[in-house]
């Protein structure tokens, strides 16, 4: 019997070699894992995606593309395929025809009276659950329309995972991942995001030497410095649940909170590589005697930081509960903290640079 999908793979890629098309070297094919199979369809996936490759015949590569993975990653078509190649086109169908991707599981009705899908089912691999390196479960949601872009999901409860960019914008959208009884898994997601998908990354993780820990007045940070020279740098904060570090811009801009843990045993710390911000510059630090802390009449702490050795002019920060020190220029509103390494003496550290202008300094 002649196979559609053989004739297809050799019009798109002349071969029908499914490793081949997905660009999986012979020895990752001995031990090929789903990690493995994953990246390399999401990187082929990218490369012939119609939206990014405007010439004839993007599409049919694409769809290749698609057909090579949902084969290779159901183990019984995956069997047969190695065993003996595109002969049946019958032997890939889904052995699961309960629902496909974006499968309508129940309808709602809007002002117009038009049918409303109020759920989606989601197969694989129109998903992808990740482990963090905290230990913690996320999960992909891949976009209908463009599989190189995601929903970013994290865990909030048992089995309840929520969007992070939705939630963002003050929105719920949830998400729950379900198992049928012959163990394939799905995820159940509420179709009312309200937020764009992101570009995919991949979960690499790195061991980074040039950072620094501090403890502060609201917890813990940590500085991941970019380059040698220490001229920018990621900021984190230790969040407590999680028993991890996070960091605080990508956090800001939603759809992933980069984590960081320092191993206790060899001191190392180990960190997710992708962010979704960029690093910013780093101001040094201002020391002892460069600054002073005193109580305003209230008993709240007051910071003042010396604008230069001749200690004439000076920039003041006032106490805030949540930020740390604010500058009291209403115009400038830049922070700082008081922060102390595990050995040495504490600091003032600014984030950004000033854009106001001193004020003369008084003792008194």
């Amino acid at each position: 019997m002649s196979s559609t999908i053989s004739k297809n793979c050799f019009e798109a890629f002349q071969t029908d070699d499914f490793y081949t098309i997905l660009g999986i070297t012979a020895e990752e094919k001995e031990d090929l894992t789903d990690a493995i199979l994953k990246k390399a369809y999401h990187r082929k996936s990218m490369e012939w995606h119609p939206d990014k490759r405007r010439e004839e015949g993007a599409v049919a590569k694409f769809q290749v593309v698609a057909d090579a993975y949902r084969i290779l990653l159901d183990p019984r078509m995956k069997a047969i395929y190695d065993a003996e190649g595109l002969v049946d086109d019958d032997n890939f169908v889904s052995s699961n025809d309960e629902v496909v991707n974006g499968q309508e599981e129940v309808q709602i009705f809007n002002n117009d009276q038009e049918e409303v899908p109020l759920y989606f089912i989601i197969e694989a691999p129109g998903y992808e659950i990740r482990q963090r390196i905290s230990g913690t479960t996320t999960i992909f949601v891949f976009d209908f329309n463009d599989p190189t872009k995601f929903y970013h999901f994290y865990c909030h409860g048992r089995n309840v995972y929520s969007c992070t960019k939705c939630q963002k914008k003050k929105h719920i959208c949830n998400a729950s991942l379900g198992e049928r009884s012959n163990g394939e898994q799905y995820i159940k997601m509420k179709n009312d995001h309200v937020c764009e998908p992101i570009e995919y990354y991949d979960d690499e993780t790195v061991t980074i030497t040039n950072f620094e820990e501090y403890k502060s007045e609201n917890g813990q940070e940590l500085f991941i410095f970019d380059d040698d020279d220490r001229s920018n740098f990621y900021k984190y904060y230790y969040l407590k649940p999680q028993k991890c570090y996070v960091c605080a811009q990508c956090q800001k801009n939603g759809g992933k909170m980069t984590q960081a843990i320092i191993i206790p045993k060899t001191g190392e710390l180990v960190a997710e590589a992708f962010h979704l911000c960029l690093p910013q510059p780093y101001i040094p630090k201002i020391k002892e005697p460069n600054f002073l802390i005193r109580e305003t009449k209230s008993g709240n702490p007051q910071i003042t930081v010396f604008a230069d050795k001749s200690k004439k002019s000076c920039y003041k920060f006032k106490w805030h509960k949540k930020s740390g020190y604010v500058c009291c220029n209403k115009k400038c509103s830049i922070t700082g903290r008081i922060l102390k390494p595990a050995k040495g003496k504490k600091f003032f550290q600014l984030y950004k640079q000033h854009k106001c202008n001193p004020v003369p300094y008084k003792s008194s």
